[in-house]
């Protein structure tokens, strides 16, 4: 319930009235996707001594998990209840191990290549199914971009936008957005750097630092659709 607006919220609490069991709220604010935000109180639920704190983490292999809250660690975030919760917050982590394979790249060209011969020895070589991996990109255009790679290649990929949950031995394609509440055995993020993007010419320093918190949570809500590895593409910066 992280990306429900506080009306939203209000609406449903409207319907079933402040009684016991009426309503149940599940949510993650570390994983809101979208600006804005706010908590239980600011929407006139009370929760006062009928609330639980969930702390494991049933989905991450520990590296996974580590490797992505390192990305959210300095940002402080709403959690529901809770105003101004800590970034790197205390998870228990039920599955342990996991494989982080960061990948430095000087251009597009080398790192389309890499994450290609990748995709084909993960599948060949180590027997992870296609449909048990997804290759996660920021916007559309990249993610269309990247289904045009990838066929190319002879990659069967489906686009999540056009994926209706049935199982399909294809590698899903689709932007950090779509991804949310997914996982799937294998995860690939290209660009993995380049996101937050950069200050806009116009953007005012408190503009910026609102949408790179949100970005860096975006960021997280992808790197976290991973279940058991993760291949991350680092291309070089370009210099001005």
């Amino acid at each position: 319930m992280q990306d429900l607006t506080c009306v939203g919220l209000q609406l449903l609490h409207a319907l079933v009235g402040d009684r016991p069991d009426g309503l149940l709220v599940v949510g993650d604010g570390q994983q809101s996707v979208y600006p804005g935000g706010f908590t239980l109180a600011e929407a006139g639920v009370s929760v006062v001594g009928r609330s639980t704190v969930l702390a494991r983490n049933y989905r991450n292999r520990e590296a996974i998990l580590r490797y992505a809250q390192q990305v959210v660690a300095a940002d402080s975030f709403d959690d529901l209840d809770v105003a101004g919760e800590r970034g790197r917050r205390d998870v228990e982590i039920d599955r342990l191990g996991g494989e982080i394979h960061e990948v430095a790249v000087t251009g597009p060209a080398e790192q389309a290549s890499a994450l290609r011969a990748d995709l084909v020895d993960a599948h060949d070589g180590r027997g992870v199914r296609y449909g048990d991996m997804a290759l996660l990109a920021p916007t559309n255009d990249a993610v269309a971009s990247w289904e045009r790679i990838l066929t190319r290649a002879g990659i069967p990929a489906v686009p999540l936008r056009r994926y209706d949950g049935r199982a399909c031995d294809a590698v899903k394609i689709g932007t950090y957005h779509r991804s949310k509440g997914l996982d799937f055995a294998r995860v690939y993020i290209p660009d993995r750097n380049r996101f937050p993007r950069p200050r806009r010419e116009a953007e005012s320093d408190d503009a910026y630092r609102e949408r790179a918190a949100l970005e860096r949570r975006q960021l997280y809500v992808a790197l976290t659709r991973a279940r058991d590895s993760l291949w991350v593409g680092l291309r070089e910066q370009a210099t001005r």
